[in-house]
């Protein structure tokens, strides 16, 4: 479903058409999950995640601003009840896991308990550090880098320009680099 019938759906919905709002619902909740599985490793959690997502949504449909993209707006309010879930410590005591899986980190081919232990451990230790990176850096960060969204529509719904985000993004880069590097030579 192109961009232009999910804002019909959602104007409709936020004019009170239920029948609409479940329409939403059921054609983007799939990717929710997926989005949300990369933040926390359990398919369970990141069901829930995806449902307080649109708990959150349908609260706050009146604030919406059909001159934006709908998806960014959605995609924003479900990242922060990503990142609100990975900053609850009691959630990481229950074996939740931040990211299970940024491509660029993994170790490829390998699938020993050692290596997936260290390859875990050293994502854990990306999302920490991926906290002291500005507002700005930290949004480009985690669309491109963790969700692997493409990076002319990042631009595009952030509403900043595809060389203002590259900039970004290599800041953000450069930084964890530099923090994580120390960290090196524990693992």
């Amino acid at each position: 479903m192109d961009e232009a019938e999910l804002r019909t759906l959602a104007l409709a919905a936020q004019e009170g058409d239920e029948r609409a709002f479940e329409a939403l619902v059921r054609r983007l909740t799939r990717s929710l999950v997926a989005l949300a599985f990369r933040y926390t490793s359990d398919w369970d959690a990141a069901g829930d995640l995806a449902q307080e997502t649109w708990i959150r949504v349908y609260r706050s449909l009146g604030r919406w601003d059909p001159k934006r993209p709908f998806t960014g707006w959605l995609h924003t309010i479900h990242r922060n009840v990503c990142r609100d879930h990975v900053r609850r410590p009691w959630e990481r005591r229950q074996e939740s896991r931040p990211v299970e899986r940024i491509q660029r980190l993994e170790a490829p081919g390998s699938h020993a308990p050692d290596a997936l232990l260290e390859a875990r451990e050293f994502r854990e230790r990306v999302m920490e550090a991926a906290r002291g990176l500005s507002p700005s850096q930290q949004e480009v960060f985690l669309r491109v880098d963790v969700e692997e969204e493409d990076q002319r529509t990042v631009a595009r719904e952030l509403g900043i320009r595809y060389g203002t985000l590259r900039v970004t993004l290599h800041t953000a880069r450069r930084r964890l680099a530099e923090w994580l590097r120390p960290l090196e030579g524990r693992t």
